[in-house]
């Protein structure tokens, strides 16, 4: 474990890959808690090192809309009330899934092979072109998946920090954050 500030950590990333001699695809996970800074590193490594990312919170919802295998299990689960039309009710399936540690973890283990999956054919779909690529996500060892990555950053905040950006971004209120 290293600390590092984000100037320095910038500075590392570019010395580890520069003069990288590409014979494998590097692949970096970017994973923090929510409000740390996660999408704030991982736009800033995609843009100035031309990287390219995956961010596991998008791909999830394409999953929730497009992936019938998954709308089938969560229908099964939750009944077909969880699904407005074609598009997951996002509020009730947290209502369902974040009082209840083990209806959390099931997500989590039903999300994970296609999460997986999802992100070794992003690689694959670059690999040849580009050196690296990143995953945004804050469930790599919910999801079990750290064995895909080369590295590991977990980005971190104060917690008032973490609050006060959920805040902004979520317009929620720092009572429903917390709970």
């Amino acid at each position: 474990n290293i600390k590092l500030d984000r100037e320095s950590f910038y500075n590392l990333f570019c010395n580890i890959f520069n003069g990288y001699n590409g014979s494998f695809m590097i692949k970096v996970a970017v994973t923090g808690s929510m409000g740390s800074g996660k999408t704030t590193v991982c736009h800033h490594l995609a843009i100035k090192y031309n990287i390219p990312l995956f961010n596991s919170d998008k791909f999830a919802k394409k999953l929730y809309r497009d992936n019938q295998e998954l709308k089938s299990i969560l229908i099964k689960r939750y009944g077909e009330k969880i699904y407005n039309g074609q598009e997951i009710d996002s509020p009730l399936l947290a209502s369902l899934i974040f009082p209840k540690k083990e209806e959390l973890d099931w997500i989590n283990k039903t999300l994970a092979p296609f999460v997986r999956v999802g992100f070794e054919d992003f690689c694959k779909s670059y690999e040849g072109i580009f050196d690296y690529c990143i995953m945004e996500t804050a469930l790599i060892y919910e999801h079990k998946i750290q064995d895909l990555f080369d590295f590991v950053v977990y980005v971190t905040a104060p917690e008032k920090t973490r609050i006060e950006r959920v805040k902004l971004r979520d317009q929620k209120s720092e009572e429903n954050i917390k709970s």
